[in-house]
């Protein structure tokens, strides 16, 4: 695993940045994607129980890796405006007790499908969906509070998006799964998932613009041991404004579960985060991040359970290299309360700083 780390390490720091296209002929475009992305990053959390007892964890600084990946693009021209594209993209996670992070390889796209300038583009496989263009508040490196209730990555589906200026489209369907987006198996199988996603562009002038979206993400599941199937439904809403250097941006989410764990349950998840961007240079800008949430689950007979909180992340950072190394140092505090029949059980205090670095090519 050691020698594994190691030699990955060293490909992301030694794969030159113009090594972005590989190939490139008349009709065939061969791309190297990707990014290493890796911090220094310290944790402490204060946990108050409703018996005045306190517990304390920190967790030293460490090295570890945060979601680096790389993959292949190929595009080839066909006719008449057709072109055919295929896309695969692996990434770095931890999956035993090492804190690096670097312990596995899994696939986390893998898609193809054939496209049209003017018509769109049709893809089928594991697929990064349209639902990830809705968010606009997710501008930080590593502690972002950007938690999407809509889910984004989904396996086994067929997407088509369009863009037709100023709007942008897109529609996905997906069947039977036994896994989630990240390739390990679900408790519960999935039997389908459909969304879609529509994000407006307006261009008031040079220094102005207005970006709004909205998606929509309806999964059934199968229940393991109960029988039957239980449905989640998730909405969402943003929207960003830019006045030259300066980015304003706001997102609303709601997740509903119904029938979950018994019949008749209810899981109501609310979400609604701001963001605001200061470019000071066009190498080094300064940011922040604020959310607040509250989540309820209901059931017919036993307990109701509420978590409210807020979160906020501040950090800046610079480009070391022009488009292709940058560093950053971040601050997030998560804040939470949960309740049970109206009667307080505990709250959370957690507090990460990390200092990392993205090297892009």
């Amino acid at each position: 695993m050691k020698k594994l780390f190691l030699s990955s390490f060293c490909f992301f720091c030694l794969t030159p940045t113009y090594a972005l296209t590989l190939v490139e002929t008349g009709q065939t475009k061969v791309e190297l994607t990707g990014s290493l992305r890796v911090n220094v990053s310290g944790l402490s959390t204060r946990t108050e129980y409703a018996d005045g007892t306190t517990q304390r964890v920190r967790r030293s600084p460490t090295f570890t890796n945060d979601s680096s990946r790389f993959g292949f693009k190929l595009t080839q021209n066909l006719m008449n405006g057709f072109y055919a594209v295929g896309n695969v993209e692996w990434r770095f996670r931890g999956t035993s007790d090492s804190r690096h992070n670097f312990d596995d390889i899994y696939t986390r796209q893998l898609n193809a499908g054939i496209g049209h300038l003017q018509y769109g583009e049709l893809l089928y496989g594991n697929i990064l969906s349209i639902a990830d263009e809705v968010r606009r508040t997710d501008l930080a490196n590593d502690l972002t509070i950007s938690y999407p209730l809509l889910p984004a990555l989904h396996r086994r589906i067929l997407q088509y998006t369009n863009t037709i200026d100023p709007v942008r489209i897109g529609i996905f369907y997906g069947g039977e799964s036994k896994r989630n987006g990240l390739g390990l198996d679900l408790t519960n199988r999935r039997k389908n998932v459909w969304g879609t996603g529509i994000i407006y562009t307006y261009q008031i002038n040079e220094s102005n613009s207005i970006k709004i979206s909205s998606g929509l993400v309806r999964e059934q599941f199968y229940h393991r041991q109960a029988g039957g199937k239980y449905t989640v439904q998730t909405y969402a809403v943003g929207a960003s404004y830019i006045y030259r250097d300066t980015t304003i941006a706001i997102d609303w989410e709601q997740r509903k579960t119904k029938d979950q764990m018994m019949s008749h349950d209810k899981r109501l998840e609310n979400d609604i985060r701001f963001a605001l961007v200061q470019q000071l240079t066009p190498r080094w800008r300064v940011y922040g991040q604020y959310g607040r949430s509250l989540h309820k689950f209901h059931r017919p007979i036993g307990s109701y359970t509420r978590e409210t909180g807020y979160r906020y992340t501040i950090g800046t950072d610079y480009f070391v290299i022009p488009q292709y190394v940058r560093a950053f140092v971040e601050f997030r505090q998560d804040y939470r309360k949960y309740y049970t029949n109206q009667v307080f059980q505990r709250k959370v205090k957690e507090q990460t700083t990390a200092v990392g670095v993205r090297v892009y090519w």
